[in-house]
């Protein structure tokens, strides 16, 4: 059974890899990247800001485990330039337990609205609140909580970033003349089928065409 299902083209101006159904997405040649693009973005992503914080919260679920300290200070301010300057993020009311994770979320914002004489962009005084930032990451986190149940997430990303930095290098090798060329990469996540192994077979496959 197919999990998840998620394609790349190669856009030759920018010699990177873009999502083909997320055109407004930044075209990349960082495997980390891909994967966040594949695994950490919901399919009903519309590219707003609060599609972003959600996947910044899939991310803690994706790839931490409270162990490790992760800092999103810096997202949170360029994801304000870059989406959200104009307005108010919507309403939502979403909380986690307060756990190591809940606590290095919350200390993110915290240092992305403090002020800081050496840092003149912070996102204090503009239209975002602590509050909301926080309950759009929190969403998100829940989400990938029942979208990714039963997975063991760390190694999943971990795997599917090797993968795709052997695929993507070996890509353009293969079809070094390729700028006459359509060429898409596909990240296809399928179950085992064994049922008792909550377990995916990861798949990356490269196609071309004139």
């Amino acid at each position: 059974m197919r999990f998840l299902e998620t394609q790349f083209e190669y856009i030759h101006t920018d010699m990177a890899w873009r999502r083909r159904d997320r055109p407004w997405f930044c075209p990349t040649t960082d495997s980390l990247t891909l994967a966040h693009d594949a695994l950490e973005h919901f399919p009903d992503d519309k590219g707003t800001a609060e599609d972003e914080l959600q996947a910044l919260g899939a991310m803690y679920l994706v790839r931490c485990d409270g162990s490790s300290v992760v800092s999103i200070t810096r997202d949170l301010i360029d994801l304000y330039w870059k989406y959200g300057h104009r307005e108010p993020l919507k309403p939502m009311r979403t909380w986690l337990k307060q756990d190591e994770i809940a606590e290095n979320i919350r200390i993110s914002i915290d240092q992305a609205f403090d002020y800081d004489p050496l840092r003149h962009n912070t996102l204090r005084g503009t239209t975002w609140t602590k509050k909301s930032v926080y309950a759009w990451i929190a969403h998100g986190y829940r989400r990938a909580q029942g979208r990714f149940r039963g997975l063991d997430t760390r190694r999943l990303f971990e795997d599917t970033t090797k993968i795709l930095e052997k695929t993507t290098f070996s890509a353009i090798t293969q079809y070094p003349h390729s700028y006459n060329k359509i060429l898409t990469l596909t990240v296809d996540l399928v179950k085992k089928p064994n049922p008792l192994e909550n377990d995916l077979d990861i798949k990356v496959q490269i196609n071309a065409w004139s």
